[in-house]
């Protein structure tokens, strides 16, 4: 020692000593770094934890660790423009892939010391390693999701379910499946109508979420926190549960959906089934598979027996080339508007007014081939009848008329005589 000074050697030694005494104390991995981010020393746990070797590691820079595995982007961030600016920084979460450990979720947590006496700065860099609680608390809010899904789907899988009943079901089923269950409320608005769970208020902390019906907007989806907390990913709601809201959103619209079309066509089954026109329907294939009960009674058949082994054409259709021109006409987009003949159970010819045409999808596809048959044959009897009675009317006319002329004839020939008499008297009588 020359003029009271210390040696780069002893302050290094004293920094280890110092380091050895500091992580000694500790269980959780430390690391302590001088002010050039060089390893002093390390806690037992952080050799063990991290696979790495002691004398491998002392004396080495932070980021070259374990074949520059510590080389991390968010740790130079925070240890070289965070930490100089504070005395330290707390719980910064760091989730890294190491190649002898596999990937870990970090906390970090840092200060700065200086010891005076022996002019030594250094950083103390305490790790904790809380990927087992993450994948337990992912675990467990995967299971609240979970729970909030099939709680969805038990509600509307309800008999005889309303609407109303499924937003508000929906509603109530959601705080319950967040990270702060008792401080989340949520509300649906719908076709200017709310749904809300008893606790809602409207707070900045929220996400909405749209709901989509038929690609146009009818409401939406709101869940709020009443009181702000941790700032995770967006505002307070995990990145997470986010996603729960827009997915819950979108499926939403999809049961308001079907929920729509299957009253629809209740309303189509119901006017289908009370109709007093016979209507029949089968798919694109040519199968029949549905008739009314006035179809049943027009044609004597059931489903089945007009379906038959090679369907309805050669069935019911008196000439099976009607029959085929009919449903080539449909399935090329087109409608049938004639009469036709068909046959009923006993082979008897039906005169049959037909509308026939196609049921398509939202993209334009023929789903189903539907036909109204309205029975003409009382009616065409009644025609001819009625063409019979003209025919009479017009024989017993023109018979009348006949009879008429006859009757002048022979009136005028009643004068002529009486004339010609008159005249014959009065020749005689001179």
């Amino acid at each position: 020692m020359k003029n009271g000074k210390k040696s780069d050697l002893q302050i290094s030694q004293e920094a280890r000593e110092y380091a050895e005494n500091i992580v000694n104390t500790v269980r959780e991995p430390l690391v302590v770094l001088d002010a050039d981010l060089r390893v002093v020393g390390a806690s037992r746990s952080f050799y063990r934890v991290f696979k790495v070797d002691a004398k491998a590691t002392e004396g080495q820079l932070i980021y070259d660790l374990g074949n520059r595995q510590w080389d991390i982007p968010t740790l130079r961030k925070l240890l070289e423009e965070i930490l100089p600016k504070h005395t330290q920084f707390n719980d910064y979460e760091v989730e890294h892939d190491f190649q002898s450990i596999g990937k870990r979720i970090m906390l970090l947590n840092a200060r700065r010391i200086y010891q005076e006496m022996t002019n030594i700065k250094l950083i103390l860099l305490a790790i904790e390693d809380i990927t087992e609680n993450r994948t337990r608390h992912n675990l467990q809010k995967r299971i609240k999701e979970l729970n909030c899904v099939y709680g969805f789907s038990q509600i509307i899988e309800k008999p005889n379910i309303t609407i109303q009943e499924i937003l508000q079901g929906l509603v109530n089923i959601i705080p319950p499946a967040y990270q702060y269950p008792e401080i989340t409320c949520a509300k649906i608005t719908f076709e200017g109508k709310e749904y809300k769970t008893k606790n809602f208020q409207d707070t900045k902390w929220k996400k909405v979420a749209d709901i989509i019906v038929n690609d146009e907007k009818k409401g939406s989806l709101e869940v709020c926190y009443l009181k702000q907390q941790p700032e995770i990913d967006e505002g307070s709601l995990l990145k997470e549960e986010r996603s729960l809201i827009a997915a819950l959103a979108q499926q939403l619209g999809r049961v308001i959906e079907r929920n729509k079309v299957k009253i629809n066509l209740f309303q189509f089954q119901k006017a289908i089934d009370n109709s007093t026109d016979a209507i029949g329907m089968a798919s694109p294939e040519g199968r029949h598979y549905y008739q009314n009960e006035a179809f049943t009674k027009l044609f004597g058949l059931s489903v089945k027996e007009i379906d038959g082994a090679s369907g309805p054409q050669s069935t019911v259709y008196v000439d099976e080339k009607v029959g085929r021109e009919v449903f080539a006409t449909i399935m090329a987009g087109g409608i049938w508007d004639k009469e036709v003949e068909m046959y009923d159970r006993d082979k008897n010819v039906i005169n049959v007014s037909l509308r026939a045409y196609p049921i398509k999808d939202s993209n334009n596809k023929t789903i189903a081939l539907i036909g109204i048959h309205t029975d003409m044959t009382k009616r065409m009897k009644l025609q001819q009848e009625l063409e019979k009675k003209l025919h009479d009317l017009e024989i017993f006319y023109k018979a009348t008329t006949d009879r008429e002329l006859k009757m002048m004839e022979l009136k005028k020939e009643i004068v002529i005589l009486k004339e010609r008499i008159v005249e014959f008297e009065s020749k005689n009588s001179s």
